[in-house]
């Protein structure tokens, strides 16, 4: 399979991503894009740009790497922020049951 990778970088004066496509030996210069309505298929023939797991694993860290983060929670990101309302409640249970259980 032929090298395709996509790079992309945050450029910090307009908040927003520079996408870069390599495709084979070079770098994807111009695209083609064509709306399609909702609900109708793809047209034939379309060519997805096919990656191995390498090169997916490289956009998923050159996108965190931007600051972009899962949304669905699921991940290290997705982790923390489960230890931590885990450690909120626990902190709770201590107030109530033992801090406050002391002043009476």
């Amino acid at each position: 399979m032929k090298e395709n990778r996509i790079v992309v970088q945050k450029d910090m004066v307009f908040g927003i991503f520079d996408v870069y496509i390599k495709s084979g030996n070079g770098w994807v210069v111009q695209m083609e894009v064509e709306t399609i309505p909702e609900g109708e298929c793809y047209p034939t023939p379309v060519t997805p740009l096919k990656m191995d797991n390498t090169a997916a694993q490289a956009l998923m860290d050159n996108l965190w790497d931007c600051g972009v983060r899962p949304s669905n929670g699921t991940g290290s990101a997705g982790s923390l922020a489960a230890t931590e309302r885990h450690l909120k409640d626990m902190q709770a249970i201590v107030f109530d049951n033992f801090l406050k259980g002391e002043k009476k």
